[in-house]
């Protein structure tokens, strides 16, 4: 049951475990557990049960007083800022994670505090800086293809268009698909879908689209409740629209803006409506329309402090606006 596509089948069978193991008072049992069903509710996207599992695990952990068990609901914490566009919190709540990571040798918590300060860092407009440490972890970690994706999405973050190129070219449709099956694709995927929708990839547009429309009303994500990056629905309307289905894409835009506003993902919702009045622009829409899009994205990203967001914004309104 891995890959995105299964989330919700895992949560029903977790839930059905949880059932026929109620008499188990093994916390180590307990906790491996709660971690698989945080990782699973991230993906379909049930926020306010995830919040309550992790103040179960947050118990649970604090009893057992081991640092990799102690680890994985403040790294959920972490997420949640990163989710909030908090990077300040964020900031906080890293520190201590990072002292836990000092405390243990898992290569889980090594791995996901460094998504996140991967994560953190892109928000701030420093992605350039991250560039050698997410090339190193594709080049160790051959088998995880979400590395070797965030890396391209990174290159066509900070405009190195003909090295993303190069790195979303090494994607074929065996190695898309191997990225559908694996715990924690989920980035992977949709860091490929926006860099193939945004460089006019055509035929790798067409291929993506035709496995997300399945997954659409899921959540792209990593790790056991280490990163959130959005509705897949935002990433199927990025694919439809490249491929002028322009109709399909507000759809899906549209979706994806009211999902993010209900799961208190300010950052998330202001990149959906920035990516919206694009498409409505793109499709021809009404004046109106596209600034009233526009000025949605503006009033959702100042609850955030993402300069990221905001240099997206500014790039976005003068396009859009430059053409009206």
């Amino acid at each position: 049951l891995r890959g995105p596509a299964s989330a919700e089948d895992r949560v029903a069978v977790l839930d059905e475990l949880s059932k026929l193991n109620s008499a188990n008072t093994n916390i180590l049992d307990q906790l491996v557990h709660k971690t698989r069903l945080i990782s699973a509710l991230l993906e379909i996207g049930d926020l306010v049960r995830l919040d309550a599992e992790n103040e179960m695990s947050r118990e649970l952990a604090s009893s057992t007083g081991l640092p990799h068990f102690m680890w994985y609901p403040e790294s959920t914490d972490s997420m949640r800022a990163l989710m909030q566009g908090d990077n300040k919190a964020n900031l906080k709540l890293a520190e201590r994670h990072s002292q836990v990571q000092r405390l243990t040798n898992d290569a889980n918590v090594a791995q996901g505090f460094g998504g996140q300060e991967i994560f953190r860092h892109v928000e701030l407009n420093h992605g350039k800086e991250m560039l050698p440490m997410v090339a190193e972890f594709a080049r160790v970690q051959k088998l995880v293809l979400t590395w070797p994706a965030a890396l391209a999405w990174i290159q066509w973050d900070i405009g190195r268009i003909t090295e993303a190129r190069t790195s979303i070219a090494k994607f074929g449709p065996n190695e898309v698909k191997t990225l559908f099956r694996q715990t924690g694709g989920g980035i992977g995927i949709a860091a490929l879908a926006e860099v193939s929708a945004a460089i006019g990839e055509r035929a790798s547009c067409a291929f993506l689209l035709s496995l997300l429309k399945p997954i659409r009303n899921l959540c792209a994500t990593a790790g056991y409740g280490v990163l959130y990056f959005g509705a897949f629905c935002r990433y199927s309307g990025l694919l439809a629209a490249s491929l002028g289905l322009y109709q399909e894409a507000i759809d899906d835009l549209e979706r994806a803006v009211s999902y993010e506003g209900s799961r208190n993902a300010p950052v998330w919702k202001a990149y959906a409506e920035i990516d919206l009045a694009r498409t409505l622009h793109q499709s021809g829409a009404s004046r109106d329309r596209v600034i009233g899009a526009l000025l949605a994205a503006r009033r959702t990203s100042d609850e955030s402090n993402s300069p990221r967001l905001a240099r997206r914004l500014r790039v976005a309104a003068q396009h859009v606006e430059a053409s009206l």
